[in-house]
């Protein structure tokens, strides 16, 4: 799902929340490269939704498929737009009907849509399919080791824990909230949890190498 404010656009915010909790993470750590995030205007320990109110156009794209009410059709007219003549005394499914005739059939012409050039320095590194959940989890599960806990009881604590689930997961599952540990991983035997939350904060400590330079990136080298 993604926002859309000021014909600007950023992606899911969960995935926000997550970034914003590793920097947390290295502010409190004073590891975080202040050039980097400069402009973040970061508060240690301040909550995500004021800092978000205040921040959100450093993530934010120019919105892709917004539809608006033109009153004129300016000189320069970009070549990913088409204006059109709607007249409002007829049908409306007979107006959408045609619209989107017209439509497919220009973009059946194109080979391909020119992508908006980005505008923030901080852009997502990571595809659609990020699961924010997994990753929120790493972090918990090196703060836990770092508190002396053992890995098998940093499996047992967070498999109690329970996160809400984003509202179109919801309606697909009807699920309004999931462990930070799966259903399913109950069933493994002791030294696969233990190698799960091994790898959980390996991983964690590759995804900061990469959110200290400023990349918010599943990539390790």
């Amino acid at each position: 799902m993604t926002m859309v404010r000021e014909e600007l656009e950023v992606g899911l915010i969960r995935i926000y929340v997550v970034w914003y909790e590793y920097v947390q993470y290295l502010m409190e750590k004073e590891n975080l490269d202040k050039k980097v995030y400069r402009e973040w205007n970061l508060k240690v320990g301040q909550k995500f939704d004021p800092w978000w109110k205040d921040n959100w156009k450093l993530f934010a794209e120019p919105a892709r498929g917004l539809v608006k009410k033109v009153s004129s059709i300016p000189d320069s007219v970009d070549k990913n737009t088409i204006y059109l003549k709607v007249p409002l005394d007829a049908n409306p499914s007979t107006l959408l009907s045609g619209c989107k005739t017209i439509i497919e059939s220009e973009l059946a012409k194109r080979e391909s849509i020119e992508t908006p050039k980005h505008i923030s320095k901080f852009g997502l590194e990571v595809n659609e399919n990020f699961d924010y959940l997994v990753w929120s989890r790493r972090l918990k599960c090196l703060r836990l080791k770092e508190k002396n806990f053992k890995r098998i009881d940093i499996y047992d604590d967070l498999r109690k824990r329970k996160m809400k689930v984003r509202k179109a997961k919801q309606e697909r599952t009807g699920l309004k909230e999931q462990s930070y540990y799966s259903g399913q991983s109950e069933k493994m035997n002791y030294y696969n949890k233990v190698s799960m939350v091994c790898r959980d904060i390996t991983l964690a400590e590759k995804f900061l190498k990469n959110i200290e330079k400023g990349k918010f990136c599943t990539k390790f080298k």
